[in-house]
This record gives C-alpha cells, structure tokens and sequence, in this order.
C-alpha cells in the first residue's frame, strides 16, 4: 500500500541518478513542503550483486536500517519508506535540502570560498561525522555483545 505522504505529492523532477536508482523532488501539495524520493526497481536492486552473497537491495536496506537510527541536523532525514509488494519500485521518501553543490566544475570562486564559510562548512561536517561515529559504533557493540553472549551460553552447554 502506498504511504500517506507520497498520495499526496506531485512530480517535480528528477535530481539525480545511479546505478542503484534515481532521486526524484517531489512537492507536497498539502504544504507545498519539498522532498527527495529515492526509486528503485527491486527487480534490479535482487539481480545487482554488489558481494558473492549479497545483493544491492541488501544495501538499500542496510541504508534503511541505519537512516531510521540517525536523528542529527547536519543529516538527511528519512520519512518513509515505501514497499508495496505489488509493484516493482521500492521508495525512500527523504528530507530535501535545497542548496547548491558545494563546487560543482568551474563554479568555484578562484580565490576559494573563504576561511569562515570554511570553518563553518567543516564545523557542520565533522558534527556530523561525530555523531554517525557515535551511533554507529554503538549499535554495532551492542550487536556484537549480542552475539557474544549468545555464543558465551553455547560454550556453558
């Protein structure tokens, strides 16, 4: 079933693509508010492997797992996820942010962009890094503490 927000949007147009899919800005015509929606073909995410055992629909849904955990400013939310099994495409609804590249070719100032926009650039950066290190790494410890307890019962056996 298809979710409430996407009902209720209508095509902008499409913002960027890869070898997984394409972003598409979608505007909501209930507010107006934008959002970028990642579509994929799941038919194509299960034939794509991207290792001897995985596929790329094991990484589209890796970066699902992780995005619901993440809740920081200086990262891209995710709203809704999208899986009607009787279509093909597969959606992840995400928040827009609208901007510029930060250098796309041949627009960059030739003197730089400035020692305080920079450092506030980098602040941003790095806030954000700290906080991926700092949830990620957590999940991973309890999963792996997880497991070792698991295999700490098997030995008393």
């Amino acid at each position: 079933m298809m979710g409430l927000l996407f009902l209720n949007v209508c095509i902008a147009w499409t913002i960027g693509s890869g070898s997984y899919g394409k972003v598409v800005l979608y505007q909501s015509v209930k507010d107006g508010k934008h959002y970028a929606v990642k579509v994929f073909h799941k038919s194509h995410l299960l034939k794509l492997r991207v290792a001897p055992s995985e596929t790329a629909m094991t990484d589209v849904l890796r970066e699902v797992s992780i995005m619901k955990m993440l809740d920081h400013p200086n990262i891209v939310k995710l709203i809704e996820v999208i899986d009607d099994p009787l279509i093909d495409n597969f959606y992840m609804v995400l928040e827009y942010v609208a901007g510029k590249r930060m250098c796309d070719f041949g627009s960059c100032p030739r003197d730089g962009i400035g020692e305080s926009e920079s450092r506030r650039y980098l602040r941003d950066v790095v806030s954000g890094l700290m906080y991926l290190h700092a949830h990620l790494v957590q999940a991973l410890l309890t999963g792996l503490k997880r497991v070792l307890n698991f295999l700490k019962r098997l030995l008393v056996f």
